[in-house]
């Protein structure tokens, strides 16, 4: 009876485990295709659609974009998580509030009770040599 129990424990961690990286590793993969494609689809381009004269981000439309892919990517697995933006100035790293050309995207997810899935991608416009 005893080895009854113990197999049964056994297979109940094997499930959690796999539960866990399975979540996991669509946490990781999903994020990780946060790519340039998608981010350079949200830059305002001068003379375009708006009165700066250097290409910058447009900030609701970064945002709206990459919420929707997550959501997309990550429904009906995991079904909460936090997405925070931070726009930046690329030549001294400090925080700035429009004309940005500087993106770090932080994400969060908690998979388990005990384990949040947690990772940042930046992006900078720079010219191209």
């Amino acid at each position: 009876m005893a080895n009854i129990a113990v197999v049964f424990v056994f297979l109940l961690m094997a499930l959690q485990a796999f539960q866990f990286s399975r979540l996991y590793g669509l946490a990781n993969r999903t994020f990780a295709a946060i790519g340039p494609h998608l981010v350079e689809t949200a830059i305002r381009i001068p003379g375009f659609d708006t009165a700066a004269t250097a290409p910058c981000f447009d900030a609701d439309a970064l945002e709206a974009k990459i919420v929707f892919f997550m959501s997309r990517h990550l429904f009906p697995n995991i079904r909460t998580f936090t997405l925070e933006f931070y726009y930046f100035d690329p030549a001294n790293l400090l925080v700035c509030s429009e004309a940005c050309q500087g993106v770090s995207i932080a994400f969060n997810a908690p998979l388990t009770a005990w384990f949040d899935y947690q990772a940042e991608l930046s992006f900078e416009i720079a010219e191209q040599p």
